[in-house]
């Protein structure tokens, strides 16, 4: 019995359930749809601004990525030329002192080879005496 009450369909309960709902649809339409609406509005906004700022931020991170790949490139070609003037300095420092070792190695042969020569002179004239 029980279960064939639930299954019965009664014109009354029929027409409280249509008033129901309506009056349900209509309270949700006066005062939950809107809040709802402004609610996912302020959501869809929210998430607008947080893609544009992540898209601004990402252009700033690009932008300043290649300004210091632009710096160390910068860097990298000075520390080059810096390096190869000290190398041509160094090779230009150890020439020079080359030629120097070379001019005073001769200076002081001449000056051995004059004082030979002088003391040949003495010698002779010491032996003509």
């Amino acid at each position: 019995m029980g279960l064939e009450s639930i299954l019965k369909i009664e014109p009354g309960s029929v027409i409280w359930t249509i008033v129901t709902f309506l009056l349900i649809v209509w309270l949700i339409g006066k005062y939950g749809w809107k809040p709802i609406l402004s609610g996912l509005k302020s959501r869809e906004d929210s998430i607008r601004k947080d893609l544009e700022t992540a898209k601004s931020e990402r252009e700033k991170a690009s932008s300043l990525l290649a300004e210091y790949q632009e710096t160390i490139t910068g860097a990298k070609r000075e520390a080059a030329d810096i390096l190869q003037k000290a190398q041509e300095s160094s090779a230009q420092m150890v020439e020079e002192a080359r030629l120097k070792s070379r001019e005073e190695a001769q200076r002081e042969r001449d000056r051995a080879q004059a004082e030979i020569e002088r003391a040949t002179e003495a010698s002779k004239l010491e032996l003509r005496k």
